[in-house]
């Protein structure tokens, strides 16, 4: 869990809804051809991104948002927001000839969705790790959530390598996070009582609050375990 919203959670039922995320226009040169992009990077934003619905998968702002998702229709070229251009040569070039062999301008890519799955197989000739494909599967398993098999498909990806990270043996706000999709994602396959046993995991987690005190549990997580248990299977 991101200390952001550990320092916040007291704070999310006063958050007003009204409250928006404030973004500004700027442009960026596309990595594959040259060409200048316009985007939208943000500028700020409130506590209330923690109480979105994608909170059952623990994905949140920005990565959840269409704005944050820079895709060019001129080269098919399209990242998150963080590492758009952060490319090294060999994978520039690896993309550059991919796209030319798979995207076409007729290519209709109209939603948030289609440009994911789009990105997914850009991603896949990047160096990334393990910790990214579980954050990306864990939001495919959101984004796709109205199609359940499809979803179901992303979070039997995710699974894997968030037993990965637990063997790693993480520890406070890391640990609770893995334990909570755990949980959630054996639920979702139907393991109740496996499902069970990783919530109770979560409620027996130590981490240090932002005075340096250890604190055992989370209200947060009490909330949201609360939530998934009473959807049932």
């Amino acid at each position: 869990m991101k200390l952001l919203r550990v320092f916040t959670l007291l704070g999310l039922l006063l958050a007003s809804h009204a409250q928006a995320v404030t973004w500004f226009p700027t442009q960026k040169v596309d990595p594959i051809d040259g060409q200048t992009l316009r985007v939208k990077v943000w500028a700020s934003y409130g506590s209330y991104v923690y109480r979105e619905p994608s909170r059952s998968d623990l994905v949140f702002f920005p990565i959840t948002e269409p704005n944050w998702l820079w895709f060019s229709e001129d080269s098919g070229y399209g990242a998150f927001g963080n590492d758009y251009d952060k490319l090294a040569p060999e994978e520039a070039a690896a993309i550059k000839d991919w796209l030319a062999q798979h995207y076409s301008k007729k290519l209709k890519l109209k939603t948030q969705v289609d440009r994911l799955a789009w990105v997914e197989q850009i991603y896949a000739l990047r160096k990334k790790d393990a910790r990214f494909w579980r954050g990306f599967y864990c939001l495919m398993a959101y984004m796709t959530r109205e199609d359940a098999a499809r979803s179901l498909g992303y979070v039997n990806k995710a699974l894997p390598l968030l037993e990965q990270e637990l063997a790693a043996n993480p520890q406070g706000e890391a640990r609770m996070d893995v334990l909570y999709l755990l949980g959630e994602y054996h639920r979702r396959n139907g393991r109740l009582e496996k499902a069970q046993d990783y919530f109770e995991q979560v409620g027996k987690v130590t981490w240090t609050n932002s005075k340096g005190e250890a604190k055992i549990g989370q209200p947060y997580f009490d909330a949201l375990i609360k939530e998934r248990l009473a959807l049932g299977q």
